[in-house]
Protein backbone atom coordinates (compact mmCIF):
# COMPACT_ATOMS: atom_id res chain seq x y z
CA UNK A 1 0.00 0.00 0.00
CA UNK A 2 2.43 2.26 1.08
CA UNK A 3 4.76 1.48 -2.34
CA UNK A 4 1.59 2.22 -4.08
CA UNK A 5 1.16 5.76 -2.44
CA UNK A 6 5.07 6.55 -3.06
CA UNK A 7 4.24 5.67 -6.81
CA UNK A 8 1.54 7.58 -7.40
CA UNK A 9 2.90 10.80 -5.37
CA UNK A 10 5.95 9.94 -7.51
CA UNK A 11 3.96 10.31 -10.83
CA UNK A 12 2.35 13.52 -9.17
CA UNK A 13 4.99 15.46 -8.52
CA UNK A 14 6.91 14.34 -12.02
CA UNK A 15 3.53 15.41 -14.00
CA UNK A 16 3.89 18.87 -12.26
CA UNK A 17 6.94 19.27 -12.97
CA UNK A 18 6.85 18.31 -16.67
CA UNK A 19 3.27 20.60 -16.65
CA UNK A 20 6.06 23.73 -15.40
CA UNK A 21 8.78 23.26 -17.48
CA UNK A 22 6.30 23.25 -20.78
CA UNK A 23 4.48 26.32 -19.34
CA UNK A 24 7.76 27.75 -19.15
CA UNK A 25 9.29 26.75 -22.64
CA UNK A 26 5.97 27.81 -23.78
CA UNK A 27 5.91 31.69 -22.02
CA UNK A 28 9.69 31.93 -23.30
CA UNK A 29 8.55 31.72 -26.69
CA UNK A 30 6.30 34.36 -26.23
CA UNK A 31 7.09 38.07 -27.48
CA UNK A 32 5.62 40.42 -24.72
CA UNK A 33 5.40 44.05 -24.82
CA UNK A 34 9.18 45.49 -22.77
CA UNK A 35 8.82 47.01 -19.60
CA UNK A 36 10.36 48.22 -15.77
CA UNK A 37 11.99 45.09 -14.19
CA UNK A 38 9.35 44.01 -11.80
CA UNK A 39 9.29 43.01 -7.69
CA UNK A 40 9.00 39.68 -6.57
CA UNK A 41 5.09 38.55 -5.98
CA UNK A 42 4.00 42.36 -5.83
CA UNK A 43 5.30 43.02 -9.77
CA UNK A 44 4.83 46.52 -10.24
CA UNK A 45 2.13 47.55 -7.82
CA UNK A 46 4.67 50.10 -6.14
CA UNK A 47 4.24 52.03 -8.96
CA UNK A 48 0.96 52.73 -8.20
CA UNK A 49 0.73 56.33 -6.97
CA UNK A 50 -1.59 59.36 -8.25
CA UNK A 51 -1.59 60.88 -10.42
CA UNK A 52 -1.29 57.41 -12.09
CA UNK A 53 -1.51 58.77 -15.63
CA UNK A 54 1.41 60.64 -15.34
CA UNK A 55 3.00 57.89 -13.53
CA UNK A 56 1.93 55.45 -16.79
CA UNK A 57 3.78 58.52 -18.60
CA UNK A 58 6.69 58.10 -17.84
CA UNK A 59 6.57 54.33 -18.51
CA UNK A 60 5.63 54.83 -21.84
CA UNK A 61 8.67 57.32 -22.23
CA UNK A 62 11.20 54.78 -21.30
CA UNK A 63 9.45 51.75 -23.10
CA UNK A 64 7.33 53.02 -25.79
CA UNK A 65 3.94 53.26 -26.87
CA UNK A 66 2.59 49.46 -25.66
CA UNK A 67 3.96 48.91 -22.15
CA UNK A 68 3.72 45.90 -20.11
CA UNK A 69 3.36 45.51 -16.35
CA UNK A 70 2.08 43.03 -13.48
CA UNK A 71 0.35 43.94 -10.71
CA UNK A 72 0.40 41.85 -8.63
CA UNK A 73 -0.28 38.08 -10.84
CA UNK A 74 -2.10 40.27 -13.14
CA UNK A 75 -0.88 41.66 -16.83
CA UNK A 76 -1.13 44.88 -17.85
CA UNK A 77 -0.76 46.52 -21.07
CA UNK A 78 -0.22 49.83 -21.09
CA UNK A 79 -1.12 51.56 -25.00
CA UNK A 80 -0.45 55.72 -25.03
CA UNK A 81 -0.76 55.76 -29.03
CA UNK A 82 -3.17 56.29 -30.83
CA UNK A 83 -2.57 54.18 -33.76
CA UNK A 84 -2.20 51.37 -30.88
CA UNK A 85 -5.58 52.51 -29.73
CA UNK A 86 -7.37 52.13 -31.88
CA UNK A 87 -6.14 48.57 -33.03
CA UNK A 88 -7.17 47.78 -29.68
CA UNK A 89 -11.41 48.97 -30.23
CA UNK A 90 -11.70 48.53 -33.92
CA UNK A 91 -9.79 45.49 -35.29
CA UNK A 92 -9.13 43.89 -31.56
CA UNK A 93 -12.89 45.45 -30.49
CA UNK A 94 -14.65 42.44 -29.01
CA UNK A 95 -11.58 40.90 -27.95
CA UNK A 96 -11.12 43.86 -25.04
CA UNK A 97 -14.76 44.58 -24.72
CA UNK A 98 -14.99 42.57 -21.31
CA UNK A 99 -14.11 44.67 -17.99
CA UNK A 100 -11.42 44.24 -15.24
CA UNK A 101 -13.37 43.00 -12.12
CA UNK A 102 -11.25 44.24 -9.16
CA UNK A 103 -11.94 43.31 -5.42
CA UNK A 104 -13.15 47.33 -5.34
CA UNK A 105 -14.99 47.09 -8.78
CA UNK A 106 -17.46 43.75 -7.47
CA UNK A 107 -18.36 45.52 -4.67
CA UNK A 108 -19.90 47.97 -6.21
CA UNK A 109 -22.96 47.62 -7.78
CA UNK A 110 -23.92 46.10 -11.60
CA UNK A 111 -23.17 49.15 -13.03
CA UNK A 112 -23.14 49.37 -17.24
CA UNK A 113 -19.88 50.64 -16.74
CA UNK A 114 -18.27 48.04 -15.02
CA UNK A 115 -20.59 44.52 -17.05
CA UNK A 116 -19.08 42.55 -18.87
CA UNK A 117 -19.63 42.19 -22.55
CA UNK A 118 -22.54 40.07 -22.95
CA UNK A 119 -26.78 39.95 -22.63
CA UNK A 120 -26.94 41.65 -19.21
CA UNK A 121 -24.78 44.99 -20.89
CA UNK A 122 -26.38 44.83 -24.46
CA UNK A 123 -29.97 44.28 -22.58
CA UNK A 124 -29.00 47.48 -20.17
CA UNK A 125 -26.88 49.57 -23.06
CA UNK A 126 -29.76 49.25 -25.15
CA UNK A 127 -32.02 50.85 -23.05
CA UNK A 128 -30.14 53.59 -21.93
CA UNK A 129 -28.73 54.34 -25.47
CA UNK A 130 -31.84 54.05 -27.59
CA UNK A 131 -34.61 54.91 -24.93
CA UNK A 132 -33.01 57.31 -22.88
CA UNK A 133 -30.47 58.95 -24.72
CA UNK A 134 -30.85 59.15 -28.28
CA UNK A 135 -31.12 62.08 -30.27
CA UNK A 136 -34.87 62.11 -29.84
CA UNK A 137 -34.61 61.68 -26.50
CA UNK A 138 -31.99 64.59 -25.50
CA UNK A 139 -33.72 67.05 -27.73
CA UNK A 140 -36.97 66.08 -25.52
CA UNK A 141 -34.85 66.96 -22.41
CA UNK A 142 -33.38 69.92 -23.31
CA UNK A 143 -36.32 72.24 -21.62
CA UNK A 144 -35.12 70.71 -18.54
CA UNK A 145 -31.46 71.25 -19.23
CA UNK A 146 -32.32 75.25 -20.10
CA UNK A 147 -34.71 75.78 -16.83
CA UNK A 148 -31.92 74.27 -14.88
CA UNK A 149 -29.39 76.39 -15.85
CA UNK A 150 -31.45 79.17 -15.79
CA UNK A 151 -32.25 78.16 -12.24
CA UNK A 152 -28.48 78.15 -11.77
CA UNK A 153 -28.01 81.42 -12.96
CA UNK A 154 -30.14 82.78 -11.04
CA UNK A 155 -29.04 81.51 -8.10
CA UNK A 156 -25.69 82.90 -8.67
CA UNK A 157 -27.03 85.98 -8.97
CA UNK A 158 -29.20 86.12 -5.51
CA UNK A 159 -26.06 84.80 -4.30
CA UNK A 160 -23.92 87.60 -5.71
CA UNK A 161 -26.24 89.96 -4.12
CA UNK A 162 -26.64 88.94 -0.79
CA UNK A 163 -22.64 89.38 -0.30
CA UNK A 164 -22.82 92.48 -1.77
CA UNK A 165 -25.18 93.44 0.21
CA UNK A 166 -23.38 92.44 3.60
CA UNK A 167 -20.12 93.65 2.09
CA UNK A 168 -22.31 97.18 1.54
CA UNK A 169 -20.14 98.15 -1.61
CA UNK A 170 -21.71 98.31 -4.86
CA UNK A 171 -20.38 97.34 -8.21
CA UNK A 172 -17.68 94.98 -7.14
CA UNK A 173 -16.59 91.09 -7.37
CA UNK A 174 -17.53 88.66 -4.49
CA UNK A 175 -15.46 85.20 -3.67
CA UNK A 176 -17.18 82.15 -5.07
CA UNK A 177 -16.60 78.47 -4.55
CA UNK A 178 -16.73 77.27 -8.17
CA UNK A 179 -16.25 74.09 -7.66
CA UNK A 180 -18.71 73.09 -4.87
CA UNK A 181 -21.40 75.45 -7.16
CA UNK A 182 -20.28 73.08 -10.39
CA UNK A 183 -21.00 69.86 -9.03
CA UNK A 184 -23.68 70.76 -6.58
CA UNK A 185 -25.72 72.23 -10.39
CA UNK A 186 -24.83 69.09 -11.98
CA UNK A 187 -25.92 66.92 -9.08
CA UNK A 188 -29.63 68.98 -9.55
CA UNK A 189 -29.75 69.06 -13.02
CA UNK A 190 -29.21 64.41 -13.82
CA UNK A 191 -31.32 64.56 -10.31
CA UNK A 192 -34.24 66.36 -12.44
CA UNK A 193 -33.31 64.23 -15.78
CA UNK A 194 -33.74 61.33 -13.72
CA UNK A 195 -36.32 61.48 -11.00
CA UNK A 196 -37.83 64.97 -11.26
CA UNK A 197 -37.08 66.24 -8.36
CA UNK A 198 -34.39 69.48 -7.70
CA UNK A 199 -32.74 68.70 -4.36
CA UNK A 200 -30.92 72.05 -4.00
CA UNK A 201 -32.24 75.14 -3.19
CA UNK A 202 -31.33 78.61 -2.77
CA UNK A 203 -28.07 79.16 -2.28
CA UNK A 204 -27.35 75.71 -3.30
CA UNK A 205 -28.24 73.76 -0.37
CA UNK A 206 -29.30 70.90 -0.02
CA UNK A 207 -30.84 67.90 2.10
CA UNK A 208 -29.31 65.71 4.22
CA UNK A 209 -30.10 63.06 2.14
CA UNK A 210 -29.03 64.54 -1.25
CA UNK A 211 -25.40 65.68 0.63
CA UNK A 212 -24.83 61.99 1.60
CA UNK A 213 -25.96 61.11 -1.34
CA UNK A 214 -23.34 63.84 -3.50
CA UNK A 215 -21.00 62.36 -0.70
CA UNK A 216 -21.22 58.80 -2.18
CA UNK A 217 -20.37 59.62 -5.58
CA UNK A 218 -17.31 61.68 -4.29
CA UNK A 219 -16.52 58.39 -2.14
CA UNK A 220 -17.25 55.96 -5.00
CA UNK A 221 -14.60 58.17 -7.85
CA UNK A 222 -12.36 58.18 -5.00
CA UNK A 223 -12.60 54.50 -4.48
CA UNK A 224 -12.49 53.32 -7.86
CA UNK A 225 -9.84 52.99 -10.59
CA UNK A 226 -7.13 51.45 -11.23
CA UNK A 227 -4.68 52.70 -9.17
CA UNK A 228 -5.51 50.76 -5.87
CA UNK A 229 -3.27 48.97 -4.36
CA UNK A 230 -5.21 47.09 -2.01
CA UNK A 231 -7.14 45.10 -5.51
CA UNK A 232 -3.66 43.70 -5.99
CA UNK A 233 -2.35 42.92 -2.47
CA UNK A 234 -4.79 40.85 -0.11
CA UNK A 235 -2.90 42.06 3.19
CA UNK A 236 -3.63 45.81 2.43
CA UNK A 237 -7.17 44.52 1.13
CA UNK A 238 -7.47 43.07 4.85
CA UNK A 239 -5.79 46.07 6.61
CA UNK A 240 -7.51 49.05 4.81
CA UNK A 241 -5.59 51.50 5.90
CA UNK A 242 -6.93 53.82 3.52
CA UNK A 243 -10.06 53.44 4.10
CA UNK A 244 -10.57 52.21 0.09
CA UNK A 245 -13.49 49.26 1.22
CA UNK A 246 -14.95 51.46 3.98
CA UNK A 247 -15.48 54.33 1.36
CA UNK A 248 -16.94 51.45 -1.38
CA UNK A 249 -19.46 49.93 0.75
CA UNK A 250 -20.94 53.19 1.64
CA UNK A 251 -20.70 54.59 -1.49
CA UNK A 252 -22.66 51.55 -2.52
CA UNK A 253 -25.37 51.13 0.09
CA UNK A 254 -25.91 54.67 -0.41
CA UNK A 255 -26.11 54.75 -4.06
CA UNK A 256 -28.60 51.99 -4.27
CA UNK A 257 -30.97 52.85 -1.23
CA UNK A 258 -31.58 56.72 -2.55
CA UNK A 259 -32.31 55.39 -6.38
CA UNK A 260 -34.55 52.79 -4.99
CA UNK A 261 -36.19 55.29 -2.88
CA UNK A 262 -36.71 57.13 -6.17
CA UNK A 263 -38.09 53.98 -8.19
CA UNK A 264 -40.89 53.40 -4.95
CA UNK A 265 -41.24 57.00 -5.00
CA UNK A 266 -42.63 56.63 -9.30
CA UNK A 267 -44.43 53.85 -8.40
CA UNK A 268 -46.33 55.08 -5.55
CA UNK A 269 -47.20 58.27 -7.74
CA UNK A 270 -48.51 56.32 -10.57
CA UNK A 271 -46.59 55.44 -13.69
CA UNK A 272 -46.79 58.12 -16.23
CA UNK A 273 -47.28 60.74 -13.67
CA UNK A 274 -43.82 62.54 -14.74
CA UNK A 275 -41.23 62.49 -17.55
CA UNK A 276 -38.23 61.31 -16.23
CA UNK A 277 -36.21 58.75 -16.90
CA UNK A 278 -37.28 56.30 -13.85
CA UNK A 279 -40.78 56.87 -15.48
CA UNK A 280 -39.24 55.79 -19.21
CA UNK A 281 -37.83 52.63 -17.99
CA UNK A 282 -40.58 51.84 -15.48
CA UNK A 283 -42.61 52.20 -18.75
CA UNK A 284 -40.37 49.66 -20.28
CA UNK A 285 -41.00 47.30 -17.02
CA UNK A 286 -44.19 46.98 -17.51
CA UNK A 287 -43.81 45.51 -20.83
CA UNK A 288 -41.36 42.93 -19.84
CA UNK A 289 -40.74 42.76 -15.84
CA UNK A 290 -38.08 40.28 -16.13
CA UNK A 291 -35.79 42.23 -18.35
CA UNK A 292 -36.26 45.60 -16.88
CA UNK A 293 -36.31 44.73 -12.72
CA UNK A 294 -35.50 47.25 -10.29
CA UNK A 295 -31.72 46.28 -10.07
CA UNK A 296 -31.88 47.03 -14.01
CA UNK A 297 -32.88 50.35 -13.52
CA UNK A 298 -31.04 51.20 -10.41
CA UNK A 299 -27.79 50.07 -12.30
CA UNK A 300 -28.63 52.79 -15.49
CA UNK A 301 -29.97 55.45 -13.17
CA UNK A 302 -26.80 55.16 -10.97
CA UNK A 303 -24.28 55.11 -14.09
CA UNK A 304 -26.17 58.05 -15.49
CA UNK A 305 -25.50 60.01 -12.34
CA UNK A 306 -21.82 58.91 -11.64
CA UNK A 307 -21.19 59.46 -15.01
CA UNK A 308 -22.89 63.67 -15.28
CA UNK A 309 -21.86 65.05 -12.25
CA UNK A 310 -18.13 64.64 -11.12
CA UNK A 311 -16.77 64.34 -14.93
CA UNK A 312 -18.48 67.19 -16.39
CA UNK A 313 -18.18 69.53 -13.55
CA UNK A 314 -14.44 68.48 -13.43
CA UNK A 315 -14.51 69.67 -17.08
CA UNK A 316 -15.84 73.07 -16.75
CA UNK A 317 -13.76 73.59 -13.67
CA UNK A 318 -10.59 73.21 -16.16
CA UNK A 319 -12.60 75.35 -18.50
CA UNK A 320 -12.72 78.32 -16.04
CA UNK A 321 -9.19 77.97 -14.76
CA UNK A 322 -7.64 77.85 -18.13
CA UNK A 323 -9.82 80.76 -19.54
CA UNK A 324 -9.44 83.30 -16.16
CA UNK A 325 -5.30 82.58 -16.91
CA UNK A 326 -6.14 83.35 -20.93
CA UNK A 327 -8.59 86.48 -20.29
CA UNK A 328 -8.73 87.19 -24.59
CA UNK A 329 -10.27 83.39 -25.22
CA UNK A 330 -12.72 84.52 -22.56
CA UNK A 331 -13.30 87.85 -24.12
CA UNK A 332 -13.47 86.66 -27.50
CA UNK A 333 -16.28 83.90 -26.41
CA UNK A 334 -18.40 86.43 -24.17
CA UNK A 335 -18.41 88.50 -27.90
CA UNK A 336 -19.13 85.88 -29.75
CA UNK A 337 -22.33 85.22 -26.92
CA UNK A 338 -23.43 88.57 -27.20
CA UNK A 339 -23.33 88.79 -30.53
CA UNK A 340 -25.03 85.67 -31.86
CA UNK A 341 -27.52 85.11 -28.98
CA UNK A 342 -27.91 88.63 -27.28
CA UNK A 343 -28.55 90.12 -24.10
CA UNK A 344 -32.17 89.93 -23.96
CA UNK A 345 -32.71 86.29 -23.41
CA UNK A 346 -30.26 83.27 -21.96
CA UNK A 347 -28.24 80.88 -24.33
CA UNK A 348 -30.13 77.43 -25.35
CA UNK A 349 -29.10 74.45 -27.12
CA UNK A 350 -29.89 76.07 -30.30
CA UNK A 351 -27.61 78.27 -30.48
CA UNK A 352 -24.45 76.34 -30.55
CA UNK A 353 -24.28 75.92 -34.16
CA UNK A 354 -23.35 79.90 -34.06
CA UNK A 355 -21.31 79.75 -31.43
CA UNK A 356 -18.03 77.92 -32.64
CA UNK A 357 -15.37 79.41 -30.54
CA UNK A 358 -17.68 78.68 -27.36
CA UNK A 359 -17.42 74.54 -29.13
CA UNK A 360 -13.94 75.12 -29.58
CA UNK A 361 -13.01 75.68 -26.29
CA UNK A 362 -14.97 72.52 -24.92
CA UNK A 363 -13.26 70.45 -27.54
CA UNK A 364 -9.76 71.68 -26.19
CA UNK A 365 -10.45 71.33 -22.47
CA UNK A 366 -11.21 68.07 -23.50
CA UNK A 367 -8.03 67.15 -25.38
CA UNK A 368 -6.26 68.81 -22.38
CA UNK A 369 -7.96 68.05 -19.70
CA UNK A 370 -9.61 64.43 -20.27
CA UNK A 371 -12.28 64.09 -16.88
CA UNK A 372 -10.93 60.60 -17.03
CA UNK A 373 -7.24 60.16 -18.35
CA UNK A 374 -6.98 56.36 -18.33
CA UNK A 375 -9.99 54.82 -20.33
CA UNK A 376 -11.94 52.48 -17.95
CA UNK A 377 -9.56 49.19 -17.75
CA UNK A 378 -10.50 46.81 -20.11
CA UNK A 379 -9.98 43.32 -19.96
CA UNK A 380 -8.76 40.93 -22.57
CA UNK A 381 -11.07 37.96 -23.44
CA UNK A 382 -8.61 36.14 -25.09
CA UNK A 383 -4.64 36.17 -26.45
CA UNK A 384 -4.13 38.35 -29.18
CA UNK A 385 -1.16 40.06 -31.34
CA UNK A 386 -0.86 43.42 -31.34
CA UNK A 387 1.92 45.16 -32.74
CA UNK A 388 4.03 42.34 -33.52
CA UNK A 389 3.86 41.48 -29.43
CA UNK A 390 1.79 38.73 -27.68
CA UNK A 391 -0.91 39.69 -24.96
CA UNK A 392 -2.49 37.43 -23.07
CA UNK A 393 -5.81 36.40 -22.18
CA UNK A 394 -6.89 37.97 -18.62
CA UNK A 395 -4.93 41.15 -19.65
CA UNK A 396 -5.89 44.55 -17.87
CA UNK A 397 -5.72 47.53 -21.15
CA UNK A 398 -4.97 50.92 -19.52
CA UNK A 399 -5.50 53.32 -22.37
CA UNK A 400 -4.01 56.81 -21.47
CA UNK A 401 -5.69 58.99 -23.39
CA UNK A 402 -4.00 62.07 -21.26
CA UNK A 403 -0.82 61.15 -23.35
CA UNK A 404 -2.57 60.45 -26.62
CA UNK A 405 -4.24 63.82 -26.39
CA UNK A 406 -0.54 65.71 -25.78
CA UNK A 407 1.57 63.75 -28.47
CA UNK A 408 3.44 66.25 -29.71
CA UNK A 409 3.89 64.32 -32.96
CA UNK A 410 0.04 64.59 -33.34
CA UNK A 411 -0.58 68.46 -31.63
CA UNK A 412 1.64 71.42 -32.36
CA UNK A 413 2.80 73.35 -29.03
CA UNK A 414 0.57 70.21 -27.39
CA UNK A 415 0.61 71.51 -23.82
CA UNK A 416 -0.56 74.78 -24.94
CA UNK A 417 -4.49 75.44 -24.09
CA UNK A 418 -5.59 76.83 -27.75
CA UNK A 419 -8.99 76.49 -28.33
CA UNK A 420 -8.18 77.66 -31.95
CA UNK A 421 -6.22 74.51 -33.52
CA UNK A 422 -9.88 73.02 -33.84
CA UNK A 423 -11.09 76.30 -35.93
CA UNK A 424 -10.19 74.61 -39.06
CA UNK A 425 -12.17 71.82 -38.32
CA UNK A 426 -9.72 69.19 -39.06
CA UNK A 427 -8.95 68.25 -35.24
CA UNK A 428 -12.66 67.65 -34.32
CA UNK A 429 -13.07 64.22 -34.00
CA UNK A 430 -9.57 63.33 -34.49
CA UNK A 431 -6.81 61.91 -31.89
CA UNK A 432 -9.37 62.66 -29.05
CA UNK A 433 -11.12 59.81 -27.12
CA UNK A 434 -12.03 61.11 -24.11
CA UNK A 435 -15.47 59.31 -24.38
CA UNK A 436 -13.92 56.21 -25.36
CA UNK A 437 -13.52 54.07 -28.53
CA UNK A 438 -15.50 50.97 -30.04
CA UNK A 439 -18.72 49.29 -28.76
CA UNK A 440 -17.98 50.48 -25.14
CA UNK A 441 -17.54 54.26 -26.29
CA UNK A 442 -19.85 56.53 -23.89
CA UNK A 443 -23.39 56.41 -24.69
CA UNK A 444 -23.74 59.53 -22.83
CA UNK A 445 -21.40 61.60 -25.66
CA UNK A 446 -23.79 63.76 -27.62
CA UNK A 447 -25.58 64.34 -23.80
CA UNK A 448 -22.90 65.48 -22.31
CA UNK A 449 -21.29 67.88 -25.04
CA UNK A 450 -24.34 69.73 -25.36
CA UNK A 451 -24.84 70.23 -21.61
CA UNK A 452 -21.11 71.50 -21.25
CA UNK A 453 -21.56 73.71 -23.80
CA UNK A 454 -24.51 74.89 -22.83
CA UNK A 455 -23.46 75.46 -18.93
CA UNK A 456 -20.27 77.22 -19.75
CA UNK A 457 -22.32 79.57 -22.16
CA UNK A 458 -24.92 80.49 -19.88
CA UNK A 459 -21.93 81.18 -16.74
CA UNK A 460 -20.15 83.22 -19.82
CA UNK A 461 -23.09 85.31 -20.77
CA UNK A 462 -24.58 86.15 -17.53
CA UNK A 463 -21.33 86.91 -15.20
CA UNK A 464 -18.19 88.60 -15.15
CA UNK A 465 -15.05 86.44 -14.08
CA UNK A 466 -11.35 87.41 -12.55
CA UNK A 467 -9.10 85.13 -10.87
CA UNK A 468 -8.54 85.22 -6.89
CA UNK A 469 -5.60 87.22 -6.53
CA UNK A 470 -3.37 88.39 -9.12
CA UNK A 471 -1.11 85.19 -9.55
CA UNK A 472 -2.20 82.88 -11.81
CA UNK A 473 -4.64 79.63 -11.14
CA UNK A 474 -2.25 76.68 -10.09
CA UNK A 475 -3.19 73.92 -12.80
CA UNK A 476 -1.65 71.31 -10.74
CA UNK A 477 -3.73 68.48 -10.75
CA UNK A 478 -5.14 66.38 -7.87
CA UNK A 479 -5.31 62.40 -7.58
CA UNK A 480 -8.90 60.33 -8.62
CA UNK A 481 -9.94 58.58 -11.15
CA UNK A 482 -11.04 62.15 -12.80
CA UNK A 483 -8.44 64.67 -13.10
CA UNK A 484 -9.59 66.87 -10.64
CA UNK A 485 -7.80 70.50 -10.24
CA UNK A 486 -5.41 69.97 -7.17
CA UNK A 487 -6.79 72.60 -5.19
CA UNK A 488 -10.47 73.15 -5.89
CA UNK A 489 -11.14 76.47 -7.86
CA UNK A 490 -12.17 79.56 -6.20
CA UNK A 491 -13.15 82.75 -8.56
CA UNK A 492 -14.44 86.36 -8.06
CA UNK A 493 -17.33 86.94 -10.10
CA UNK A 494 -20.23 89.84 -10.44
CA UNK A 495 -23.02 89.84 -12.67
CA UNK A 496 -22.84 91.56 -16.03
CA UNK A 497 -24.42 94.87 -15.99
CA UNK A 498 -26.52 94.05 -19.66
CA UNK A 499 -27.41 91.17 -18.17
CA UNK A 500 -28.85 91.66 -14.58
CA UNK A 501 -32.40 92.61 -16.38
CA UNK A 502 -32.70 88.93 -17.13
CA UNK A 503 -31.49 87.83 -14.45
CA UNK A 504 -33.84 90.08 -12.49
CA UNK A 505 -37.05 88.39 -13.90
Amino acid sequence: MESILMNNAFYIIFFLLVTILYNSVRKSKKKFPPGPPALPIIGHVHLLKDPLHQVLLKVSNQYGPAAFLRLGSRPVLVVSNYTLAEQCFTTHDLAFANRVHLPTVRMAPDLILWANYGSYWRTVRQAAAHELLSNQQIQASSHMRTKEFRFMALQLFKLYESRKIKSEISNTFVKLEFKRMLFESMMDLMLIIVAGKRFYGDNFDASDDIKKFGESIVAWFQASGPSNKEDYVPLLRILDLKGTMRKMKYATKMNEEMVQKMIDEHRQEGIGKRKTMINSLLELQKEDSDKYKDEVIRDIVITLMLGGTDTMSTTIEWAMAELLNDPEVLEKATAEIDEHVGNTRLIQESDMDNLPHLKYIISEILRLHPAAPLLVPHESREEIKLAGYDIPKGTMLLVNVYTIQRDQELWEDPNKFNPKRFKDGTSNGKYIIPFGMGRRRCAGEKLAMRTMEVLLGTLIQCFDWKRHGNELIDLTEGAGITIPLATPLEVMYQPRKVMKKVLSI
